[in-house]
């Protein structure tokens, strides 16, 4: 989705100037306004910190419950030994 730093900072609350401060790395967000962030773009809150390659996250399917989508993001958001850890943890070999 393309959209203005005015656009989105009308969406989130902030000034279009913390905008560009945060997109030139001047000012970090806090944890509130990189959540507003998430849901307005229609991202994660890991992609937009970078701990994630997966921009858009799980957000429902008929076949999972509430946890499982919690745990597919959250193995997603995982660096690649943490998630061979996980594999390994559940037996399952890829």
């Amino acid at each position: 989705m393309r959209m203005s730093q005015q656009e989105l900072a009308d969406e989130i609350g902030v000034d279009q100037k913390q905008i560009w401060r945060y997109e030139t790395e001047r000012s970090t967000p806090y944890g509130d306004v990189v959540a507003r962030m998430a849901v307005v773009l229609g991202t994660s809150t890991d992609w937009l910190l970078g701990m994630s390659d997966e921009i858009k996250p799980i957000h429902s399917s008929d076949d999972l419950s509430d946890t499982e989508i919690k745990m597919v993001n959250s193995y997603r958001s995982m660096s690649p030994d943490k998630q061979e850890l996980v594999l390994q943890m559940f037996q399952v070999q890829r």
